[in-house]
């Protein structure tokens, strides 16, 4: 007998996990669960069928219906217009749907004991909370030709209030810029999001942003960087993760200086040589809070949040025996790779999209991740694979070749939807039926059936 499921969004997509996702609904779902579902096909051809309307419509559905459940998808560039003939370059779906529902993106890794970790201590998960609405993936850019002013302005909607003008910089030869923003309602709902959740998992929280030592190393020496990232083992990228923290520190604007022996390093264990170049006897912990380069910009972030955990959430958070922190960013990185895990991580909108990766490849595969975005109202959420659609499979597949393509994110996203749903509900059936999938999911791995990318990953090789 078929357990009793409610109202459910599904959202289909693109290629192999096109493919995938049928699989899981024919052989793991509908067999066992009835459900009343909504279908929205966001395969790139009907968006583009439908002008991306289906996008929208999509969207509305799921406010309705308070769960959504969606395969990876296409956000097209130049190359997939021409190859798919597309009448335009149509928006990423996830972020149509994003500015339609507000709220945060909440990214969890899948824990399997026999997948070794690239941050061993990590005992317990670790959940990152990107608020994903505005910042650098709303902003105005251009290049600017030549010598001139670079001025900001705001002009108020309501006459008694006197505009705002800053002068930028006065460039005297051609450069770039740029003007981002983010909005007090859109911060109060990441607020919410992020607090109810730790709530829920009774973890701590805490919300990162930019500290003064990150300025240097932005505006000069990218491409130092990008030279030890290009030829860093793998090995030894969780302790790079953890020693930035203490290079910025120390080294400042003569990063240069210490390139050698950073490439040096190249290869052995940071952690044990972090000694050759100057990091002596220092635990890479807690570092003092300094004053912020975006005083004005994260330290609205920063009030905001203090203001609703005080006002809302700190009465429930003592009493589960829990905490809400801010942390600079080189603070919480360096917390982090020391901790066990067990927390709640806000990010803003960048840095959530890059550290959401960095702490799944810490956990071992950037293939074991959950992806959930939850609604300021607490009620509507949306479950999806934070992988892409595995075009190189999908290649593959074309061809009649034999593919090993794993499926647990996507599997991940159904329970993840249902458990809501079982939530919402009541429905205790349902809900156990999720934890049993799951389960059962790790299990298979733990027991040594696994897809490519994961043998490779357990064996090496």
């Amino acid at each position: 007998m078929k357990i009793k499921g409610g109202a459910v969004v599904e959202i289909q997509g693109d290629e192999m996990t096109r493919i995938i996702w049928d699989l899981i609904k024919e052989k793991l779902i509908l067999p066992f669960v009835d459900l009343d579902i909504h279908f929205f096909d966001l395969g790139i051809q009907n968006r583009d069928a439908t002008n991306d309307q289906v996008t929208v419509d999509c969207a509305y559905a799921i406010m309705q219906h308070n769960v959504g459940i969606k395969c990876a998808t296409i956000t097209p560039d130049e190359q997939r217009v021409s190859e798919f003939g597309l009448k335009q370059m149509w928006r990423s779906p996830n972020g149509t749907i994003r500015n339609i529902l507000g709220g945060t993106v909440f990214r969890e890794a899948i824990i399997c004991r026999n997948v070794p970790r690239l941050v061993p201590g990590w005992s317990k998960s670790i959940v990152i909370g990107r608020h994903a609405f505005g910042d650098q993936y709303k902003a105005t850019d251009f290049v600017v030709p030549g010598p001139g002013k670079l001025e900001i302005k705001w002009t108020p909607d309501v006459p008694d209030q006197a505009p705002i003008q800053h002068q930028v910089f006065h460039f005297t030869n051609p450069g770039v810029a740029l003007a981002m923003y983010n909005t007090d309602a859109s911060i109060k709902d990441f607020a919410h999001s992020s607090f109810r959740l730790a709530l829920d998992k009774k973890w701590p929280l805490y919300l990162r942003f930019m500290s003064k030592d990150i300025q240097a190393y932005g505006q000069g020496y990218s491409g130092s960087w990008a030279g030890i990232f290009g030829f860093m083992d793998i090995r030894v990228m969780a302790g790079i993760f953890g020693l930035m923290s203490r290079i910025f520190g120390f080294m400042g604007r003569d990063i240069r200086a210490h390139e050698q022996g950073i490439f040096g390093l190249m290869g052995k264990d940071i952690w044990v040589h972090g000694k050759d170049i100057g990091v002596v006897g220092e635990d890479i912990g807690y570092f003092q809070a300094r004053n912020t380069i975006l005083k004005k910009y994260d330290g609205r972030f920063k009030d905001i949040f203090q203001e609703v955990y005080q006002a809302e959430y700190k009465a429930a958070y003592e009493a589960a025996g829990i905490w809400y922190e801010h942390r600079l960013i080189d603070d919480m990185v360096a917390y982090a790779m020391k901790s066990e895990g067990g927390f709640v991580w806000a990010c803003k909108n960048y840095d959530g999209d890059v550290q959401s990766d960095s702490i799944a490849q810490g956990f071992g595969s950037l293939g074991l991740m959950t992806s959930v975005l939850v609604c300021p109202d607490g009620k509507t959420i949306e479950a999806e694979a934070a992988h892409g659609t595995v075009t190189r499979h999908y290649r593959m597949h074309q061809r009649g070749e034999e593919t090993s393509t794993n499926p647990i994110a996507s599997i991940f996203a159904w329970t993840r939807g249902l458990a809501h749903r079982a939530k919402l509900d009541s429905n205790a059936a349902l809900a156990h039926f999720c934890q049993t999938l799951e389960r059962v999911c790790i299990e298979t791995i733990e027991a040594g059936h696994m897809t490519k990318d994961l043998a490779l990953c357990v064996k090496g090789s």
